[in-house]
């Protein structure tokens, strides 16, 4: 085809997918992950090495790193407009389909279990005549509202679909449970965040958005309500990526408070910035841990404590001169507290580069100074392969974090934690720990625990985020969030249960591919909650574990349905509908999908999100035509996955096929029509099938076109190609 007389209909979608930080650099088309295919050894051969780090960085290379000034000005602008009703409703009415009620988990292990989509933050009203309402914050879902949460299935309402918030950050409640205040801005999914929400009917309405001026991702929001008399206005305090923001009137407005100027402006010499992770009320006044970081966020962190004896006006550090002064030995760090007025505080630390957990530390004078309890030592009264000490959060210590002091407990001494296996309790302050839950809930050797393995702790996902007690009830209720959702005890840790995972509409789907047969068999891809296959209207059951990103089904029949995981790792079934994990083939196994001969090319090639694309049955009559592609080659199967052609090269090291999840697009009408998005505003198409290529570059046609190429969609005349782009 001449490009010179091809028509080009450019869409720019806004998809507000990923954010960066204030201070990074411009957006780099050509950024590449630094996670390679060795960082993640146990994704060889198992799907049960999902990578939060890998995740963040896949969502990088997505935008480059960063988000401009001008894309967020228009995700607020889009906040207001969606907030006052004006927004037009596109394509009819639309229903959800959930998945409301996951009703089985696969992750070497095969259980019914009931999961949802990760946890923020934990809100139960603390009034007695209200103890069944609980609120939750969710990464991807917005706000939920249960009244009835101690039903069998309680029922859920989203409280945040009617506003730009739907990117959970943190919440808190005001001077009343009926007030809450709401930051967007999820740190792990780089959704647009900054914008902050007042509710003051229990989240029937909400205020206009407030945008905090170069943040991206809300990390905690608390509030000061020992302001004078009960019609005070709030102080609320709001710790971001860049910073903290405080309020004195009830959240109309915020200003910038610089926690430690003198020493903010010299690290920022060095490119290193503030990250205002957790905030906390102890007997001395408000404590901060704020940590910071290097221009590569998460790659090195150095945590320090300040304290404020004037509601958040002004701060100083602490003169402890243990790890959480400033020695910088400690990274992000989760604070909490009790005892006498909350004279006793505690601090779960990751190491400076984010990899492992350091220690918990604990103070008894509201903060001023920490003892290490040497956790990593401890051994468990119940210890098992996974935890067989206290090290709960292994290998990923900035992501998973929960630690929770129990208000039931007037002495300060009952301390739960999470990481990624396992929550614990210690009942003594920190000296001595029991493991409450596993990942994989009870196991024995035969049921895939490994030698030896013969324990019995309640089930409740991996990766643990929130946590919070309700003593508004007849006995304190014990809530943990992670990555599957919600779970609580009500037996003080004995129990634990999942059932109030049903209803949330919470998971972060990558991808979506429905069966021909029945328009309801549907096959989506999740973050850390595996690839699920929903049939006849039914509830969504586990098919695939680990994180599910692209998924497949033949459409023109019933023959074939696939899902990836990381790094060019394709699962294939044929005799749908899909259930078992261990029937599927896979495929870096079973064909030459690694690219064949002693070098591998294909799989080095890879990126850590693995996209599929699935031709129409007009297309392709067989059923059995897929592709997908690495940073440097397209890839084809025409029999179901059991053989792979490179139908494009690249032609040159710098021209490559951008890392996303839908980067390669055919026509509806045809497979000689094929279309990759690429990296600098070049899109990459052929029309006879792969014969040959032509490139085109967009940003060079349009002039204003930013790059960042996403998805290429083909018309059925083939003169018309469309391009999403993400900035």
């Amino acid at each position: 085809m001449n490009v010179r007389n091809s028509r080009f209909f450019v869409l720019a979608c806004t998809l507000v997918l990923g954010a960066g930080v204030a201070h990074a650099a411009a957006p780099d088309d050509n950024y590449q992950s630094r996670i390679q295919r060795g960082d993640i050894p146990a994704s060889v051969g198992s799907d049960s090495a999902e990578s939060p780090m890998g995740r963040l960085e896949a969502r990088k290379a997505t935008l480059g790193g960063s988000v401009s000034p001008e894309a967020r000005g228009l995700v607020l602008k889009e906040a207001a407009r969606i907030q006052s009703k004006k927004a037009p409703t596109v394509g009819g009415a639309w229903t959800s389909i959930g998945p409301t009620n996951i009703t089985r988990f696969q992750n070497g292990v095969n259980k019914a279990k009931d999961n949802s989509g990760r946890m923020r933050t934990i809100l139960p009203d603390p009034r007695p005549q209200k103890a069944d309402t609980v609120y939750l914050l969710t990464s991807g879902g917005g706000l939920w509202k249960t009244t009835n949460f101690s039903a069998s299935q309680p029922k859920w309402v989203p409280k945040t679909d009617g506003i730009y918030a739907t990117a959970g950050g943190s919440a808190a409640f005001g001077r009343t449970p009926d007030v809450i205040y709401i930051g967007s801005g999820d740190p792990f999914d780089l959704g647009v965040g900054g914008i902050i929400y007042k509710s003051t009917d229990g989240g029937d309405t909400w205020s206009a958005p407030v945008g905090l001026p170069g943040v991206s991702e809300v990390l905690d929001v608390k509030v000061d309500t020992s302001v004078g008399s009960t019609t005070a206005n709030d102080i609320v305090l709001v710790g971001t990526d860049v910073g903290l923001y405080r309020s004195t009137d009830g959240g109309a407005t915020f200003t910038y408070v610089s926690v430690d100027p003198g020493f903010e402006a010299y690290l920022a010499g060095f490119d290193y910035f503030p990250e205002d992770w957790s905030l906390f009320k102890s007997s001395t006044g408000w404590l901060l841990s704020r940590a910071y970081w290097t221009v590569c966020p998460n790659c090195y962190e150095f945590t320090v404590v300040y304290y404020s004896t004037n509601q958040g006006a002004s701060w100083d550090y602490i003169q402890d001169l243990g790890d959480l002064g400033y020695n910088f030995n400690t990274g992000r760090t989760t604070l909490t507290g009790g005892g006498p007025g909350n004279s006793i505080v505690y601090a779960l630390s990751s190491e400076y580069d984010g990899s492992n957990q350091r220690d918990i530390y604990k103070s008894t004078d509201g903060g001023q100074n920490f003892t290490a309890l040497g956790v990593n030592a401890k051994v468990p009264t119940n210890p098992n392969i996974f935890n067989p000490d206290v090290n709960l959060m292994h290998g990923q210590a900035w992501y998973n974090q929960m630690i929770l002091s129990d208000p039931a407990d007037a002495s300060g001494n009952t301390l739960y934690a999470g990481g990624n296996y396992s929550s614990a309790v210690s009942r003594d302050g920190g000296n001595t720990w029991t493991l409450l839950t596993n990942w994989l809930g009870s196991l024995s050797a035969y049921q895939g625990g490994g030698p030896g393995t013969n324990y019995n702790l309640p089930y409740a996902h991996a990766d643990f985020h929130a946590a919070a007690v309700s003593l508004a009830g007849k006995s304190p209720r014990i809530f943990f969030g992670n990555d599957g959702g919600i779970f609580y005890s009500d037996d003080a840790g004995k129990s634990f249960s999942d059932n109030a995972n049903q209803g949330l509409v919470t998971t972060l789907i990558y991808s979506l591919s429905v069966g021909p047969v029945h328009s309801d068999n549907t096959l989506i891809g999740l973050q850390d909650n595996g690839t699920l296959f929903r049939v006849n209207k039914g509830t969504f059951t586990g098919s695939i574990g680990g994180d599910g990103f692209g998924t497949g089904w033949s459409q023109a029949n019933d023959d074939i349905s696939m899902g990836s995981l990381y790094f060019l790792d394709i699962r294939r079934w044929k005799s749908n509908p899909p259930s078992n994990q261990a029937k599927y083939d896979r495929l870096l196994n079973t064909s030459n999908l690694a690219g064949g001969g002693p070098g591998f090319p294909w799989y080095k090639d890879s990126y850590f999100v693995t996209p599929i694309t699935t031709p129409t049955p007009v297309a392709d009559p067989t059923g059995h035509v897929f592709f997908t592609n690495t940073q440097h080659y397209a890839l084809k199967t025409s029999d179901g996955g059991d053989s792979w052609s490179a139908v494009w090269t690249s032609p040159a090291s710098n021209i490559v096929i951008r890392s996303a999840s839908h980067t390669l697009g055919v026509a509806p009408d045809s497979l000689d029509h094929i279309g990759l998005a690429g990296s600098g505003g070049r899109v990459i198409f052929t029309h006879n099938g792969g014969t040959s290529w032509s490139i085109v570059n967009v940003t060079s046609s349009l002039g204003s076109w930013p790059g960042f190429n996403t998805t290429v969609g083909i018309a059925t005349n083939h003169n018309i190609l469309y391009v999403g782009n993400q900035f």
